[in-house]
């Protein structure tokens, strides 16, 4: 199967002045906000990613769940005239607990255009627990900075078109900021690409300002897509054909592409139609305070580890503060009790009335229970 860095390999060397940017390019620029450019980026500057590369390379760079096909993307793509070339400025980057903000955004120069490329989630505990605040708030830290990111670079380069683009929460936060815009700035929009980003809040998602720039909104998602399905989404949708199963095709490097072109397929499949379905009439069934107490709650006892991020990090944490991790447990008051079961309680009723015999989860269960009884009468 060929994927990103294949395409990388084999268009590099054709510029966007004789071959116009198509979603591949989308995504390729999405991934490149992966990469830690807060390590070695200087205010201010314009830069090429074969300066950015001679600078960053000495560095763990990606640290991101596609860390390790990142470490080879980023060396393809600077070698190539294609993405190598490009001017990039504005890099921004914020990490901030007490805001409950994960956040980073950078702007690629085309010869006619400025792609606006937003980051996702990172394996940050603040990132992850700003993740859970989209579907406990109308608006999380890091949409406003999104909106206001797309304000100023549009000041910045008046009347140059622009294009949107990011990878899961970055996708989430591209549509936000599109549909946030003063109707200047959405005017010069040309295409929003949300590359397998969870949905919106229902009072954007049917807003006039959505409306109007729907048609320019490309929500691409895996076969077997999870994070998509969360909120409210299109139901148009480019199902994209990928290598992984179930969770793992959330990764962009699993997704399968021909020439230009993503291979696709007509529809998700049953997984992702379930998931759709309990998400959505868990969200109808718990109200936003419990929601908020559920979040607050489960990511205050994550972090009594005192650990920065998911991984070996909260592991070795973890082993370390045992105790502290314990107490977190014990402070927890009865009434948040009472609302954090009501939240697991309803997500568990809404997984049993939308069929859970007919869930992944349930297919697993019999697989392994086939697999044992094969193992017992051998």
């Amino acid at each position: 199967m060929t994927n990103m860095l294949d395409y990388l390999t084999w268009r590099g060397d054709l510029p966007f002045t004789l071959d116009p940017l198509n979603a591949v390019d989308a995504l390729v620029f999405a991934q490149l906000t992966y990469i830690r450019w807060e390590y070695i980026w200087q205010e201010g500057e314009i830069a090429f990613l074969q300066s950015l590369y001679s600078r960053i390379k000495e560095y763990k760079y990606s640290t991101s769940f596609t860390a390790e096909h990142d470490l080879k993307m980023l060396p393809i793509a600077k070698d190539s005239v294609r993405f190598g070339q490009l001017p990039v400025t504005d890099f921004v980057q914020s990490l901030d607990a007490a805001a409950e903000e994960q956040f980073a955004a950078i702007t690629f120069h085309l010869p006619d255009k400025l792609v606006i490329a937003f980051r996702g989630t990172d394996c940050t505990l603040v990132g992850w627990r700003e993740d859970f605040k989209l579907a406990c708030t109308p608006e999380v830290a890091a949409q406003r900075r999104a909106a206001e990111y797309l304000s100023r670079l549009a000041s910045d380069y008046p009347g140059i078109p622009i294009i949107l683009t990011g990878h899961s929460k970055g996708g989430n936060l591209a549509v936000y900021a599109a549909a946030t815009a003063s109707p200047e700035i959405r005017a010069r929009i040309t295409d929003v690409y949300n590359f397998d980003g969870p949905g919106q809040n229902e009072k954007l998602f049917t807003s006039a300002e959505y409306a109007e720039i729907e048609n320019r909104i490309h929500t691409l998602v895996p076969e077997s897509s999870i994070i998509a399905m969360l909120m409210c989404h299109p139901s148009v949708q480019t199902v994209l054909k990928s290598g992984n199963i179930s969770i793992y095709q959330h990764d962009p490097y699993s997704w399968s592409i021909t020439c230009t072109h993503f291979d696709t397929l007509p529809e998700r499949n049953s997984d992702s139609k379930y998931f759709e379905s309990v998400f959505e009439r868990w969200l109808s069934e718990v109200n936003m305070e419990d929601r908020t107490v559920f979040v607050d709650t489960l990511f205050d006892i994550l972090s009594s580890t005192n650990a920065q991020s998911f991984g070996q990090d909260f592991v070795k944490n973890l082993r370390e503060h045992p105790m502290e991790f314990l107490s977190s447990f014990q402070n927890v008051d009865k009434a948040s009790w009472l609302k954090i079961s009501r939240v697991i309680g309803a997500f568990l009723d809404s997984a049993v009335q939308n069929g859970f015999a007919m869930s992944p989860v349930s297919r697993l269960m019999e697989s392994i229970q086939s697999r044992r009884g094969k193992k017992e009468t051998a």
